[in-house]
């Protein structure tokens, strides 16, 4: 029994790193009168164990700041899109509370495409693939209505991207490009042809909303453009978005790399056999990182980071301009987030203790109801 010891402890520990750099919401925030006390507090506690770019950190919601009511599968049985308490949200709705109730300064959200239907183009916010001959008319309906067209309109409407109306810097959308690795894989792969049509899919119907929206002033459509960030595990997703953007005259977009594992032989086992999200941050995919001139910014989770002010200072230490990090809370428990955060601090041998840089943003999931 003994000799099954090493074994099984080797595949919890895999099995348990995977989870954490999923989507696990360990750390949610629920949803209350006090909910931004609560954010205020992670804010607080964090600046004490990390070097920030200004006097506070930005907030930013996961899922348009509802892990519960945004949309994940449309294809799921028993998916609901009505009027009941339970059900999914549209975007705009979730955007609106995240951004006046809560004061949010950003929310991610998701965009996905119809494979291989030729007529339609629409990009649709919703967290995992569509298969779009498998849909329930509820289905059909929140689809129709959470284009990213649909989100990224009421998002001007609303002119979240006005700095003057929403100090200090206005507010931001961060869309993240889902373009898995190959099973067995350490490292996402080139892009294909179908995948590099996804991200021209979402950056022509940004244009296109965009240019409606700012008629003929240049100088509006540069500003919402601002406030429009990418991000991805899959770097060459962002790099090609990068490029694709450059050649439609759509310059102005945040383009954020998301971290996924650098723990050793437990995370590169977890990558290769678990995973066809996460990528491995290893010399080579970091000296890629470093190379960007025109990457934002890195967003990452402790739960599966060793040495993060070691590993995240010394990327920025050797590549201008800096990269802001951003800082998931939601898969490990509050005591565990600052405990990793402590004990990274406590490790360094300088004195006094090297603390992470650069770090402008924290990212939470919100919980409306229990589980």
């Amino acid at each position: 029994m003994n000799n099954l010891k090493y074994p099984i402890q080797m595949i919890s520990r895999l099995l348990i790193l995977v989870v954490l750099v999923g989507c696990s919401s360990k750390g949610a925030i629920f949803y209350s009168p006090d909910t931004r006390d609560d954010i205020d507090g992670y804010i607080t506690e964090t600046l004490e164990l990390v070097n920030s770019t200004g006097d506070s950190l930005e907030v930013v919601f996961h899922r348009a700041g509802s892990i519960q009511e945004y949309a994940k599968n449309v294809n799921e049985h028993g998916f609901r899109y009505d009027r009941s308490p339970s059900s999914v949200k549209d975007v705009t709705v979730l955007m609106d509370r995240s951004f006046n109730q809560l004061e949010a300064d950003g929310i991610e959200i998701d965009a996905q495409t119809i494979d291989g239907n030729q007529t339609n183009k629409n990009v649709y916010i919703v967290h995992d693939k569509i298969d779009e001959k498998n849909l329930a008319l509820m289905s059909e309906t929140y689809l129709k209505n959470n284009t990213l067209t649909k989100v990224l309109r009421h998002f001007i409407k609303r002119e979240y991207f006005d700095s003057q109306k929403y100090r200090p810097s206005g507010k931001y959308i961060y869309i993240e490009l889902k373009i898995p690795k190959k099973r067995l894989h350490l490292y996402h792969s080139p892009l294909n042809s179908k995948q590099k049509l996804y991200i021209e899919q979402i950056i022509d119907e940004l244009q296109n909303t965009i240019e409606y929206a700012a008629g003929n002033s240049n100088m509006v459509a540069a500003a919402i453009r601002r406030h429009i960030g990418f991000a991805s595990f899959n770097i060459y997703a962002l790099e090609y978005a990068n490029r694709y953007s450059i050649k439609q005259q759509q310059d102005g977009y945040r383009f954020h790399f998301i971290a996924g594992t650098n723990r050793g032989l437990i995370g590169y086992l977890a990558n290769v056999f678990f995973s066809t999200a996460i990528n491995y941050l290893d010399d080579n995919l970091k000296q890629r990182v470093r190379s960007h001139s025109w990457l934002t910014g890195i967003w990452f989770d402790p739960a599966g980071i060793s040495r993060i002010a070691e590993t995240f200072n010394e990327i920025n230490n050797q590549r201008e301009p800096p990269l802001s990090l951003y800082i998931s809370t939601y898969n490990l428990k509050r005591q565990s987030f600052f405990n990793k955060l402590r004990k990274d601090v406590a490790r360094t041998t300088t004195d006094p203790p090297t603390k992470l840089e650069n770090v402008r943003g924290l990212i939470f999931d919100i919980q409306v109801w229990e589980n």
